[in-house]
Formats: structure tokens, C-alpha cells, sequence
């Protein structure tokens, strides 16, 4: 609907400029209050109803402000001298504000420029036509600067006031300043939410693509203000040694930036392998003997669409594989009356993690090792796999994972302190070892970045990026076109009376709407030979000198004297 509304636009644009080319007053009247009727009570009035898009409305505010115009221009009728904009029917200070406005938007003046040429009979081409309109509006903005000074000049001699000097000097830093510090203002003014992940998959995979055990999950517990100070609490009693850095890493999140993602690895939760998986992860086990296990996860941000993924692969334990060679063993040559069994669990040490850091701007996510204060160097927890099957004959086997938390003493108890630990729960103990419990549920601790609501285009692009817009674009041209091209410019700029230039320019534009192509060609030439000549142009630009009407003076007659 956009693109459909965006092009009804573009064909007003180009029908609108034609009536003006073409100085039809009553085409654009009948143009105006068709616009009125046919499209802004029906087609934006459903836009701002049923579409939330903001660009709908910027649209539909645009068509607003373009009626107000229009019916200013109706009002007033065309000027027929020349084609340009009505923003130079005067020369005043207001005017060449409003101009500058107007041609800094990109391309919206080159549009402009290029529509008259078509629309508009003339002999000149389209380069010189840019040309003869370029001038034309350097001698507006000339004489509307001259009658400006006119305004606020001191006499000869005389110094500037002071009062004048702060207000101008002050403006310029004032909005210099606005344009360097507008960015970090912009992001400031809307509201921020926390990029709180919606759900996460977990993948564990022996070899390059034998995955064993996979599962998602939405369960998701956000943080509140209790939780972010026990936290802290907790590792400011349990950290001695990396107790800033732990600070300063807590310290850069807020209470809702910390969520806790719950997995349940259990089998209701997992797939049963297919035959063909099964076979392959049974060709791992009896022919290799170096078998990586890696465990991918992936978590989905806020908007549902964006993922950011992780990955740890550790190398299997020669008891592990041992384990599972005598288990795939037994199981082959065992009958259908042995059958549900499961085989011994293995435990994988250093395979998941516990913290992870996600962020706004990446696609991967960060192991946050310092709050891994027993163990920083290995930032992960242990899990333990067991392979069970169900019926040999229709291949139902599938896998059961569970987190092994590592026995409690001073080092290790801060996991089972924290809030939504999963640490915390009802320990099993593990036969396999005396150190170590599992534990049916695992939960990850997610530490995101902040987005805006309003603003989420310009935060995928950053402040980097805006930046470049304001600062590099608008600040940076804005200050040369004002301050530094005086040097380039001196001679066309400081002309004290570009009447003659303007009225020459006038006489152009009435040639050619009478049809004198010729004389437009010949004026067009003196134009051009004017500005390329610099000394023509001082003389051209002279103030008509006022000559004072001479006063006879009477003759007195002397008395005659009587000799």
C-alpha cells in the first residue's frame, strides 16, 4: 500500500508542476478540490485508520501541508515574469531561509528544475537551463542578504553593538552545537526496552552432524530490582580476587536486562532419532575413536526474527567412548523381552554455559567467563547424556540430558544463591561420581542490550550512522556553503546592487513566454558574459549614482555708484 500511495504521489507531483508550467489557474483549481474530495477523504483517511505504519501518516501529514500550499498559490495566481519558486515573490530575510530549506532537500530541486524544462517551451538546453535558474536564485539570495543589511548596518565608522553581536555569534553556537549533540539527544528522548530473548534451541551433535538431543524452549523469567541486588551481593561475598571486574560488568545491565531461560532435557521434551541417525551415530561410536561433541544454541531476539547463535565443542573422554561402544554392544544382541533399557550415563564435562551476553548488533553471543568465578577459564557446566531405547525393532530410541552442577563448598555455592537457579532445585545424586549432582532442570542467564521502541530503524544503523547524516552532511555543508566558500564566491556575492542582473533575468523569462526565442538566446549570452567577465560585472552591479538637482544660484547686482 505504501508503493501504491507512494506513486499516486509522484503523478500529483508531475500534474501539479505541468498546470504550473503552463500558468493554468482554473486547471489547478478544478486539480486542487479533486485532490480534496478523491483522495485525502477516502484513500488517506483509511491509511490513517487501518495502517500503523508511521510512513503512511508522514504521508497523509505531507498532503495536509501541500493543500495549505496549494490553496496559497491558487490565491495569488502565477507570476508570469518568471518560473520559479513563489518563495521569491519578495526578498527578505524570511524568503531566503525558506529557499535554503528547499534546496538542501535532496534532489527535490533537481526534480523541480527538470519538470519546467519539460513542461515549459524554450530554446535552451537542459544545462543551461540548471545554469540560467542557478543564477537566478544566487541574484535573489544576493539582493535578499543586501536589503537584510540595509536593515541592520551601523552608520560609517561606527562599531558593531554588542547586543547584535550576541545574538548573532550566540545563535551560530547555539545551533552548532544542537547539530553536534542532537544524536545523543535523539536516542535519549524515547523509551528503551530490553532485547529480552523469546525463545532458545539447544543442539547437541556428536561428529560434524550426528546430532543426539535437541530442544526449544520459551520459558523465560525476567529479573526484577531484589534479584539484581542479591546477585551483586552474592558475588561481592563470594568473588575476592576478580571482584571489580565482576562489578563492572554487572554494573552495565539493568534489573530487566537479565532474564533466565529455563530447558526442560527431558524426553518429553526431545525428538525420538530416526533410524538414519541412529545408524550414523552407531558408525561414530564402533569406527572413531577422537569424536568431537559440540552443543550449539541459538537465541531468538524480541522481534522473533533476529537470531544470535553460540557454540562450544569439547573432545569425548576415552571412558565416554567406551562406554557408549560396550552400550551399543549389548543392545544389539539383546532380544525384544529385554527391552525399555537405557544405557549408563555419560557425563560431558565443560559442554554448556551458564552466562551468556547477548547483543543488539551481533549474530553471536558472548560466554560471560567472570561470573564463572570457580571455574573461569572453563566457563561451562557439565551435563550428563543417557541413551535409551524402546522397541529394537521399530528403531525408538532417543536421548535424556541433565545438568550436573558440581558439588557444594565455598567456591561452587554461590550457583545454588542466585535467583532461578537451577542449581537450587532438589539434587540427585549422581552415581557415576561423589562430586557432583544433577539436576533435572537447566536454566541459562541471558544479559541483553537495550533497544528503542520508537526509533528501531535508526538503532540498526547506530549513532555512528546518524552521525554521518547530520554532522558530515547537513553540519559539515551547511558550515562550508556559510563560513569557508567566501574565497571561491567573493566576486559574485559582494555585488552592492543586482537589480540590473535580476531585471536581466526577468527579461529572459518575458521573451520566452511571449515566444521570442531569439532574444532569449541573445539576453541568455549577455547573462552568461557578465558573470564571466568580472569586470563588466563590477560595472553592471554599480549603485546608480543620485544626482542632485543643481540650484542656480541669483546674481546680485552691485549699486551702481555716481562718479
Amino acid at each position: 500500500m505504501f508503493l501504491i500511495t507512494f506513486s499516486i504521489d509522484v503523478i500529483f507531483i508531475v500534474i501539479d508542476r505541468w498546470l504550473y508550467a503552463k500558468r493554468f489557474v482554473l486547471g489547478k483549481l478544478i486539480f486542487h478540490i479533486l485532490f480534496i474530495f478523491a483522495f485525502i477523504f477516502d484513500l488517506t483517511k483509511i491509511e490513517w485508520q487501518h495502517s500503523g505504519l508511521i510512513v503512511n501518516q508522514l504521508l497523509a501529514f505531507n498532503m495536509y501541508l501541500y493543500i495549505l500550499v496549494s490553496a496559497y498559490q491558487i490565491r495569488n495566481g502565477y507570476m508570469y515574469r518568471h518560473a520559479s519558486s513563489f518563495l521569491w515573490s519578495r526578498y527578505t530575510l524570511f524568503n531566503l531561509m525558506a529557499y535554503k530549506l528547499y534546496y538542501y532537500c535532496p534532489f527535490v530541486h533537481e526534480i523541480r528544475t527538470v519538470l519546467d524544462w519539460i513542461w515549459t517551451d524554450s530554446s535552451l538546453t537542459i544545462m543551461e537551463w540548471f545554469k540560467m535558474d542557478e543564477l537566478f536564485t544566487h541574484v535573489c539570495c544576493v539582493k535578499s542578504i543586501n536589503n537584510f543589511r540595509e536593515l541592520l548596518d551601523s552608520k560609517r565608522g561606527m562599531h558593531v553593538s554588542w547586543i547584535f553581536k550576541l545574538c548573532v555569534g550566540g545563535g551560530i553556537i547555539l545551533a552548532i552545537l544542537i547539530i553536534i549533540i542532537f544524536p545523543i539527544i535523539w536516542f535519549s528522548m524515547f523509551e528503551s526496552k530490553p532485547d529480552t530473548p523469546s525463545s532458545m534451541e539447544l543442539t547437541v551433535t556428536f561428529g560434524e552432524d550426528s546430532t543426539v538431543f535437541s530442544s526449544k524452549s520459551d520459558d523465560i523469567h525476567r529479573l526484577d530490582i531484589p534479584d539484581l541486588i542479591l546477585i551483586k551481593q552474592i558475588y561481592l561475598n563470594s568473588s575476592k580476587e576478580d571482584r571489580d571486574s565482576i562489578s563492572d560488568f554487572l554494573n552495565q545491565y539493568e534489573y530487566d536486562e537479565i532474564s533466565s531461560m529455563n530447558v526442560m532435557p527431558q524426553s518429553i521434551n526431545t525428538r525420538p532419532i530416526t533410524t538414519y541417525e541412529f545408524n550414523k551415530f552407531k558408525k561414530i561410536i564402533l569406527t572413531s575413536f577422537s569424536i568431537k561433541i559440540s552443543a550449539e544454541w541459538a537465541l531468538t531476539h524480541h522481534d522473533g526474527v533476529k537470531v544470535s547463535r553460540g557454540k562450544n565443542t569439547v573432545m569425548m573422554t576415552d571412558y565416554t567412548h567406551s562406554v557408549l561402544a560396550d552400550c551399543l554392544n549389548n543392545m544389539l544382541n539383546k532380544s525384544s523381552n529385554d527391552v525399555p533399557g537405557s544405557c549408563k550415563q555419560v557425563v560431558i564435562p565443560n559442554l554448556l554455559p551458564k552466562f551468556l551476553a547477548l547483543f543488539l548488533k551481533s549474530t553471536e553471543t558472548a560466554v560471560s567467563s567472570e561470573l564463572m568465578i570457580h571455574n573461569p577459564t572453563k566457563p561451562y557446566m557439565d551435563v550428563g547424556l543417557t541413551f535409551h531405547y524402546d522397541d529394537l525393532s521399530k528403531f525408538n530410541y532417543w536421548w535424556d540430558m541433565v545438568e550436573i552442577c558440581p558439588i557444594e563448598n565455598e567456591n561452587t555455592s554461590y550457583l545454588r544463591k542466585l535467583p532461578y537457579s537451577s542449581c537450587a532445585d532438589n539434587d540427585i545424586n549422581l552415581g557415576t561420581t561423589n562430586s557432583t549432582r544433577m539436576n533435572t532442570m537447566y536454566n541459562i542467564y541471558v544479559f541483553s542490550d537495550r533497544y528503542s521502541s520508537t526509533m528501531q530503524f535508526l538503532d540498526d544503523r547506530g549513532i555512528i550512522g546518524l552521525y554521518t547524516i547530520i554532522i558530515v552532511y547537513f553540519g559539515y555543508k551547511f558550515a562550508f556553503d556559510i563560513f569557508r566558500s567566501f574565497k571561491f564566491k567573493l566576486g559574485y556575492t559582494e555585488t552592492p546592487y543586482p537589480d540590473r542582473i535580476l531585471q536581466l533575468c526577468y527579461e529572459i523569462y518575458m521573451v520566452r513566454f511571449f515566444g521570442e526565442y531569439e532574444m532569449e538566446e541573445d539576453l541568455y549570452a549577455m547573462l552568461i558574459f557578465l558573470f564571466r567577465s568580472p569586470e563588466t560585472l563590477i560595472r553592471f552591479t554599480r549603485r546608480p549614482q543620485i544626482r542632485e538637482p543643481e540650484t542656480s544660484e541669483p546674481e546680485t547686482s552691485e549699486p551702481e555708484t555716481s562718479e
